[in-house]
């Protein structure tokens, strides 16, 4: 009894600490504690005409972005799909799904979307001319980059630039927008709980996790500013929870639902950003573990035969998948209409191309695999915002590493059980995702830019509660 009264008042008390943090986030969207060097000082300078407000109301210099994409979904709601519209190298860089859920919300609490590109233009050629600062002692031709082809197409896109009217977006829109991606922040964060929850059936560790989560600097500036990460991370639980959904109901193979729920959440993820495209990959790495263990079952006739048709209803939800998530992808992106294939290899070139751009100008690149995978390490299991080298390991950040170490045994030790029992189960399913989420944003991010390993941190949290839990029983 009084052990029970004791887990009581510590579920009390982390329920307490969570929602005072939430409260602190919710008052700090009207606030800016984040500091511009000069460089991005110049550029906000120079894009003063696309806010009416002061500069120092802006948390990060992207957020002017994003506000200006609204003007994709001014053109979506509008039913302009011409390919005039959209055939432009800063409409299609990414997906656009973040942008319509931005212009769907403002208009929802009544703000006001972009209705031209004027803006956006504005903040790309100020961007080009005051951030792009090329660095001449980096050592180009070891890494085997085409420069000159480069340099080629950055002088493409700076004659690319349109000159339109601009639509500037007073302070208040700018807080409805972060109201909308603090919205996702929170759903989450508790998914977050809720998935180290299902996986460690212990409250306490849920809660922790959900504070680690959410209490950083990393996941301050991505819950508080207009970004998409947030939005990309939610998707990114949201599909791991309906492949939970679609194992939970194995038994019932004939039925579609499952199946087609994974694939128009993974269609709703890409089209947020092209980063969410690893759970696919993820999805398809469990289907293959589950055939194989289940073909593996038996040799005589009955189970063959058995077995043949799981392989055969398994590769018609595999299709449906990949489909069903293709297809939603193309309908949200009208630029896409005209040719599907052949414009979707444009933006990837396009996105490619722009991405080693950042790399061939920016101040923070990421060189190799190793820099790739000790910018994951500090950025998003010991949630390190701060810059500069790489500071030295401390006997705390030791003890969190050895927490999500343990975490992630956990889940290898439960998914060796479950293939040993013939089933995909919850741990498999997770242990796959955690893996894969480490190693895509170890080798697939090419800048150190903090908020891209928001994601990470939601893989670290959740395997800190499991090892904790592990760790008090």
């Amino acid at each position: 009894m009084k052990k029970k009264r004791v887990r009581h008042l510590i579920i009390l008390a982390l329920v307490l600490i969570l929602s005072f943090h939430i409260s602190q986030l919710y008052s700090s969207l009207s606030t800016n504690d984040f500091i511009f060097g000069p460089p991005v000082s110049i550029f906000l300078k120079d894009t003063y005409p696309i806010y009416q407000f002061n500069k120092d109301d802006i948390k990060h210099m992207d957020e002017l972005y994003w506000m200006q994409k609204t003007y994709i979904y001014y053109l979506f709601k509008e039913r302009n799909f011409s390919l005039d519209a959209w055939d432009h190298p800063y409409i299609y860089d990414q997906p656009p799904l973040g942008r319509y859920i931005l212009g769907f919300g403002l208009e929802l609490l009544g703000g006001e979307v972009a209705t031209t590109e004027g803006g956006l233009m504005l903040w790309e050629k100020s961007c080009m001319r005051r951030l792009w600062v090329n660095i001449n002692e980096r050592d180009y031709d070891s890494y085997g980059t085409d420069i000159r082809g480069l340099l080629e197409y950055e002088d493409y896109l700076r004659k690319g630039i349109r000159n339109s009217k601009i639509s500037p977006l007073d302070l208040n829109y700018l807080l409805k927008a972060r109201e909308i991606v603090f919205f996702f922040g929170l759903l989450t964060t508790l998914l977050v709980m809720l998935l180290c929850y299902i996986l460690s059936r212990d409250t306490i560790a849920s809660l922790v996790s959900g504070l680690l989560f959410l209490d950083n600097d990393i996941s301050k500036l991505a819950f508080t500013a207009v970004l998409t990460e947030t939005i990309c991370a939610f998707f990114m639980l949201a599909i791991l929870f309906t492949v939970f959904f679609y194992f939970r109901h194995k038994r019932q193979l004939r039925e579609i639902i499952p199946p087609l729920l994974i694939g128009i959440s993974i269609g709703f993820g890409i089209s947020v950003k092209f980063t969410v495209f690893h759970m696919l990959v993820t999805t398809l790495l469990v289907f293959g573990i589950y055939l194989f263990i289940t073909l593996n079952k038996g040799t005589d006739t009955h189970n063959k035969h058995h077995n043949k048709k799981i392989f055969m209803t398994f590769i018609c939800h595999v299709f449906l998948i990949f489909s069903t998530s293709i297809a939603v992808f193309i309908l949200l992106n009208p630029f896409l209409y005209s040719d599907p294939l052949g414009n979707t290899m444009a933006m990837i070139d396009h996105r490619v191309k722009y991405m080693e751009l950042q790399w061939l100008h920016q101040q923070v690149p990421i060189d190799s695999t190793w820099d790739g995978f000790l910018n994951m390490y500090r950025r998003g299991i010991l949630r390190d915002d701060t810059s500069g080298p790489f500071k030295n390991i401390g006997t705390l950040d030791l003890l969190y590493t050895f927490c999500v170490l343990v975490g992630l045994k956990e889940l290898l030790v439960g998914s060796r059980i479950e293939i040993k029992q013939g089933s995909v189960g919850k741990a498999t399913i997770a242990f796959v995702w955690a893996l894969s989420t480490f190693l895509v944003f170890t080798v697939g991010v090419h800048m150190d830019w903090t908020r891209y390993y928001l994601s990470v941190i939601m893989v670290s949290a959740t395997l800190f509660g499991i090892g904790l839990h592990k760790l008090i029983h």
